[in-house]
């Protein structure tokens, strides 16, 4: 997910009105945060994951996109790639072994 599209989640699910509002619950800039917006930065892990948990969503899975997306190498990317796929299997292998002994 693009830095940008989990900053609106986050802003919809703190009810945020606007960029700055949601720079000034991070703690940042609204300048660095326009830099995300804009793709000309990206997120630190600490606010990838404290932007994450703002939206709602998994952290890992999030910061795993943004060290993709700041990967000095292609291996070092593709790497990366496989452990959010390898994830992404694991979670749905869980959730129907879970609906398996449910049923």
């Amino acid at each position: 997910m693009l830095t940008s599209e989990m900053m609106d989640l986050a802003k919809e699910k703190q009810n945020l009105s606007s960029d700055r509002k949601l720079a000034h619950l991070l703690k940042l800039s609204a300048t660095a945060l326009s830099k995300w917006r804009l793709e000309l930065a990206e997120p630190s892990e600490e606010h990838a994951i404290q932007l994450a948990k703002l939206a709602g969503m998994d952290p890992a899975e999030f910061l795993i996109d943004v060290q993709m997306r700041t990967a000095k190498s292609s291996e070092l990317s593709r790497t990366l790639h496989d452990i959010k796929h390898r994830l992404a299997f694991y979670a749905i292998t869980q959730a129907c072994v879970l609906q398996c002994i449910l049923c």
